[in-house]
């Protein structure tokens, strides 16, 4: 049997229930058995095949892991077994994926409607090309009209546009092949710093950078583990190369002496108010409370951002199919026009 990819709707709804019985005190592998009556037969069943690793001894992350479930979920339950509060985890999780299920509902419903407007333009466009164009061409022969005139011209650039598009979604395409062929030999610490660099995306990776690492390491020490023994689990994270690489780094300088204040402060792939965060929580004794409310207004940030790139998205996209369709309007009229100069 495939192993079939779980929808986010399935994962977030089995998570919730897994971990609301787990707070009530239900056995891990009982728990499971319970909370898959609710699945689809056959999600079930890949379920009830994967409990057996668990029965074997291997680890639940292992379990999640072989289900295919969302990275972001996977890495959550990998920390949740460091520390212990996994039933916590599990209903972190199921938030985390309803958010990002919801995210996705909103893309789709912003864009459906300037797609079917592109595609029906496109339908225009391609019936544009193969009969009215060819059309003109005559009604200019029998006008003795030149060929190279302007209108002519202009309705030959509007019913090219999809080419003229599709190449260059092929040229960026290549362009961002060779610039990842470049980069491939490179650390993820340094693909992070190249990318850090393009202004369109450097302020939200450095925030979600900055939430990621803060709400790791806030669950972490949330469970007393101290700092330096933190940094070590995180470094074991193979789902996220890059905080396990800076996690590395910053490991390395706190044992050469330096203090986590001091390696934060000129790193480029963090938030400045990091540095202020940790330093303020470690006056106050609460770092791991601090580090958790933290990540919790990052999170917000990183929620309003994405509402407000696509409140944009879709006005613009309609600015262009409007642009589309007077270009297309005009190429039927300046022929006519210039016909009419030259009779």
């Amino acid at each position: 049997m495939t192993n079939k990819k779980w929808s986010l709707s399935e994962q977030a709804t089995f998570l919730q229930s897994l971990g609301q019985l787990l707070e009530k005190g239900y056995p891990l592998i009982q728990g499971l058995e319970f909370a898959s009556i609710h699945l689809s037969k056959h999600s079930r069943t890949l379920l009830n095949n994967k409990i057996s690793l668990l029965k074997e001894g291997k680890p639940f992350i292992e379990m999640i892991k072989s289900l295919k479930f969302h990275q972001d979920v996977t890495l959550y339950m990998y920390y949740a077994e460091k520390h212990g509060d996994l039933s916590f985890a599990l209903k972190e999780g199921s938030i985390i994926l309803k958010k990002k299920l919801e995210h996705r509902q909103h893309v789709q419903k912003i864009l459906a409607y300037p797609i079917c407007l592109l595609l029906f333009l496109g339908c225009i466009l391609y019936f544009f090309k193969q009969f009215i164009i060819p059309q003109y061409e005559i009604l200019f022969t029998s006008f003795q009209t030149s060929q190279n005139a302007f209108a002519l011209k202009y309705i030959k650039v509007i019913s090219n546009a999809p080419q003229y598009i599709a190449f260059s979604l092929i040229a960026l395409s290549v362009f961002i092949g060779v610039v990842y062929l470049l980069n491939r030999h490179r650390s993820p610490v340094q693909r992070m710093e190249v990318l850090i660099k393009i202004p369109l995306f450097s302020k939200f990776l450095r925030i979600l950078n900055t939430y990621e690492f803060s709400m790791q390491l806030s669950s972490l020490l949330e469970a007393g583990l101290p700092l330096l023994e933190a940094l070590k689990i995180l470094q074991q994270n193979d789902i996220r190369t890059f905080l396990k690489e800076k996690s590395k780094i910053i490991y390395q300088h706190l044992l050469n002496g330096d203090s986590i204040q001091e390696v934060l402060q000129n790193d480029n792939c963090f938030e400045k108010e990091l540095t202020l965060v940790i330093t303020h929580g470690m006056q106050n004794s609460s770092l791991d409370n601090e580090l958790k409310e933290y990540s919790k207004l990052l999170v917000n940030y990183i929620e309003e951002y994405l509402k407000k790139s696509l409140s944009i998205l879709q006005p613009v996209l309609l600015c262009v199919i409007a642009l589309l369709i007077i270009s297309l309007y005009l190429s039927l009229l300046l022929p006519m026009f210039q016909i009419m100069n030259n009779i």
